[in-house]
């Protein structure tokens, strides 16, 4: 099993920088799936160009080194992770979304949702 895990993830994962998540991409998506694809943006083997399944990442070479990884929720709503090498920063934002300009911190999102068993 340990093989199998370490086969695909490069030995260190690119920086993500600050990260970011639109305000629609909050109500659209769960903590849980928005922090296990942004591991495996970040882990992703950028190298290869015919990966497969919901996580298929592409390297957008000339773009500033942006790199954006597709990913869809367990309720179907598509994704996208967005790094952008020369701004340090990392958006979380749905497919359709032009204007990320208001997004908030995705540990701010987080860490605000609340005690879920005591409605905190």
């Amino acid at each position: 099993m340990k093989d199998i895990m370490n086969s695909t993830t490069p030995e260190s994962p690119i920086q993500l920088g600050q990260t970011l998540i639109t305000t629609r991409a909050k109500h659209a998506l769960h903590p849980q799936e928005v922090l296990s694809a942004l591991w495996r943006h970040a882990h992703q083997p950028w190298g290869e160009r015919d990966m497969v399944g919901d996580a298929a990442a592409q390297a957008c070479p000339g773009q500033g080194g942006r790199l954006v990884s597709n990913h869809s929720s367990s309720r179907g709503q598509a994704f996208q992770i967005a790094t952008e090498r020369d701004k340090n920063r990392t958006t979380v934002h749905l497919r359709d979304e032009t204007d990320l300009s208001h997004a908030g911190l995705v540990e701010d999102w987080v860490c605000n949702l609340g005690c879920p068993n005591c409605g905190g």
